[in-house]
């Protein structure tokens, strides 16, 4: 009897203890979370996130953090699950709206006054057309697909308008997009274009509106290259629950998210701030734009990583100015040369504050990895100037990013 009672001892303490076995390996959803506070990182697996805090199961205990005091999210590779890096598999088109958002899609069809396409991970999805900016059908060659996004972008275009694999551009008014063919009404009469003969579907830029943005907001980043601005991110039974500031939802497993940015009362994307004052002294260009979200050209902003960033996208020889108000703490920023320069360019980044100049970065090229500068002191401060000088060889091709530049309290 004794040596049964020896043998069943540790299960007993086991049940008093209240020790219970780890979560299932498909039920995590592990997450690295950085603060607004500086260093400030936890690593755990995630319980909840509401609109109030998140809650994060560490290797030791459970801690709870106040929204406010978050900054960005970020789910690792989890081992043994595939994660697709550059689009959604089966991903046929890629939806541009208003605010600089971009979705994934493997069908879309227009009907009078609304878009409906299917994203590959969170089904059927309806918005306005006033949200809308394109629908892009890429090609198999990357260059010429960032070259057709210029032209969507950039472009200037007074009416719907339809670019054709060919070269040529149709423009008119936009009927429907059903059954794999575009009914646009044009100077010639009603055309019918079939898919196979579409580059890209140009919504009409003086009907378009762009969705309110609140103060508090997130900016989410899917693995498969799409980027949705949110007014509502939670992470509930185990899934993402999201609301768009187009309005629709947007639900997805925790393995199809790469990172949340969340903005607020402590954090804010000051590529999101009106510039107090913008100037462009070209060395051999002609004077150029800023671009939020771009890079100066007009495609992508994209870091090192093929990771769609934010951010402001300059030619060198310019400075951006913001007035503030003195309560911010810092500033976080990452720089580089845009991926679009190849290995050329060449560029110095500079930061003034209070017309003192507090960081520099250097020379920098189109063949560097993209750096963090800073993070640079704000306390007290009133005036932030971002000033890209040129290096070497002038401007050619000095397409300078500004990446994530983040201001925080």
């Amino acid at each position: 009897m004794s040596a049964w009672r020896v043998r069943v001892v540790p299960f007993v303490l086991c049940l008093l203890t209240g020790a219970t076995a780890p979560p299932a390996e498909e039920s995590r959803c592990d997450a690295n979370v950085q603060l607004a506070d500086r260093d400030q990182t936890a690593a755990g697996s995630l319980r909840s996130l509401t609109s109030e805090e998140l809650r994060l199961a560490t290797r030791w205990k459970e801690e709870t953090f106040s929204r406010r005091d978050l900054r960005s999210i970020e789910l690792p590779l989890r081992r043994g699950v595939p994660r697709t890096e550059s689009r959604a598999a089966g991903a046929k088109l890629w939806v541009l709206l208003t605010n600089g958002d971009r979705l994934a899609a493997t069908e879309a069809t227009i009907g009078d006054d609304h878009l409906t396409l299917s994203h590959p991970n969170a089904g059927e999805i309806e918005l306005g057309l006033e949200f809308v900016r394109a629908i892009l059908q890429p090609g198999d060659d990357p260059e010429r697909n960032r070259v057709v996004e210029r032209l969507v972008l950039r472009g200037e275009y007074a009416a719907d308008a339809l670019l054709l694999v060919n070269g040529d551009r149709i423009e008119g008014e936009l009927q429907d997009w059903q059954d794999g063919r575009c009914r646009i009404g044009a100077a010639a009469g009603e055309l019918n274009v079939a898919n196979e003969q579409l580059r890209a579907v140009v919504l009409d830029p003086a009907l378009s509106v762009r969705p309110e943005r609140r103060e508090t907001w997130s900016l989410v980043q899917l693995t498969d290259g799409s980027r949705l601005s949110a007014r509502d991110v939670r992470w509930v039974d185990d899934q993402w629950v999201m609301t768009a500031e187009a309005g629709f939802a947007f639900t997805l497993p925790c393995d199809q998210v790469r990172r949340v940015d969340l903005f607020g009362a402590r954090v804010a994307a000051l590529s999101q701030r009106e510039p107090t004052e913008y100037e462009h002294l070209p060395f051999l260009s002609a004077k150029a734009d800023y671009a939020v979200d771009r890079d100066v050209t007009g495609g992508p902003l994209q870091s090192e990583e093929n990771d769609p960033a934010w951010g402001v996208g300059v030619l060198s020889g310019s400075r951006l100015s913001w007035d503030l108000d003195g309560t911010w703490d810092r500033l976080e920023v990452r720089v580089g040369v845009d991926d679009a320069a190849a290995d050329r360019g060449s560029v110095d980044f500079i930061v003034n504050v209070d017309g003192v100049e507090v960081c520099r970065s250097g020379r920098r090229t189109g063949g560097d990895p993209v750096i963090d500068l800073g993070p640079i002191p704000l306390r007290s401060a009133r005036r932030l100037e971002l000033i890209v000088d040129y290096a070497d060889g002038g401007d050619i091709r000095d397409f300078a990013n500004w990446y994530r530049p983040t201001l925080l309290r």
